[in-house]
């Protein structure tokens, strides 16, 4: 509710008005598909974070996963208003395959170690993951779009983070029901490994060829 009422207060356009472009209609922006990829694989693994350390905190003995969310909460907070600039100062790529490098450790860590230490030393490399991961893929997505364009490419790409929580949600609990637990962190690293590999395509296609 709160965020309908500032938005009424919001300007109708920026700077001059949009011209009205005809074009065929599609599902996805064609720009939004690859960084929509990566932000799809990313948020599987997340969910294993998300949807799974609840249950198997107390599976291990713990009471409850309040305090491993309250870190996770204040340490994002803490990078996404002090580390904002740190993207653009190291470059989008670097910074999409360190952020997924961080969730790949997460999920690691919960996996091999399996315990108390492990969640947290797992919650802190996710929070360093998610702090950079999705305002990265986002500038990358946009980055070179046209300005007419934007709204579109914005709206395919948020889009994937719905289907990765989907496909992480019902993969990993799949998983979990059939080998337990501990095996959805195990899942959520070939999520990671694979949103790597995404990664380094995009690079490739960024690649200039020089001609010899």
């Amino acid at each position: 509710m709160l965020a309908a009422l500032v938005s009424l207060n919001a300007p109708a356009f920026v700077g001059e008005r949009p011209e009205r472009i005809r074009r065929k209609v599609s599902w996805f922006h064609k720009r939004s598909l690859l960084p929509g990829a990566i932000l799809a694989v990313g948020m599987a693994a997340w969910t294993a974070f998300a949807s799974f350390v609840p249950t198997f905190s107390k599976s291990i003995g713990l009471s409850g996963s309040a305090q491993f969310f309250a870190l996770y909460s204040i340490l994002c907070l803490f990078l996404r208003l002090f580390g904002a600039k740190t993207p653009e100062r190291i470059g989008l790529h670097r910074s999409v395959v360190m952020a997924m490098s961080f969730l790949l450790c997460g999920v690691t860590s919960v996996a091999v170690l399996g315990n108390e230490f492990g969640i947290w030393l797992g919650t802190i490399f996710f929070a360093l993951g998610v702090s950079f991961f999705y305002p990265s893929l986002l500038a990358m997505a946009v980055e070179g779009g046209d300005e007419n364009e934007r709204v579109e490419i914005v709206s395919s790409f948020t889009s994937f983070f719905e289907i990765g929580g989907v496909i992480g949600g019902l993969g990993l609990g799949l998983v979990g029901e059939l080998f337990g637990e501990r095996s959805t962190f195990v899942g959520g690293m070939v999520f990671a490994s694979l949103g790597l590999l995404l990664i380094a395509r995009i690079r490739q296609k960024s690649s200039p060829v020089i001609a010899v």
